[in-house]
């Protein structure tokens, strides 16, 4: 019994810690956005878009799901996902790669 107290108590720190932007995590969306991508969030997730290209990353509980979709007329296409992860800076690296490769 002591030992379940212990690991939901390290689960919820973990928590906390996920919803909160590092230093690492911060340079990461500077970085972002100076590529000419603009963030806006909202209760579902966080989002950057430059007109073109949106990459989207939702919250389901603990878990991140990363999108790629690029504008094609007047809606988007699903391009590529990342699906499954549990820490925020694995989804901007995810994407700031997707951006280097020339999106």
């Amino acid at each position: 019994m002591i030992l379940m107290n212990d690991l939901q108590k390290q689960l919820k720190q973990l928590k906390k810690k996920n919803k909160t932007i590092t230093g690492v995590d911060k340079q990461l969306v500077m970085m972002i956005k100076s590529y000419g991508y603009t963030m806006t969030s909202d209760n579902i997730g966080t989002y950057y878009d430059n007109k073109y290209n949106k990459f989207s990353i939702i919250r389901t509980g603990d878990i991140l799901n990363c999108y790629y979709n690029k504008k094609n007329g007047d809606s988007y296409q699903l391009i590529d996902s990342l699906q499954g992860q549990i820490m925020l800076q694995v989804c901007l690296n995810w994407i700031l790669s997707k951006i280097r490769e020339g999106v």
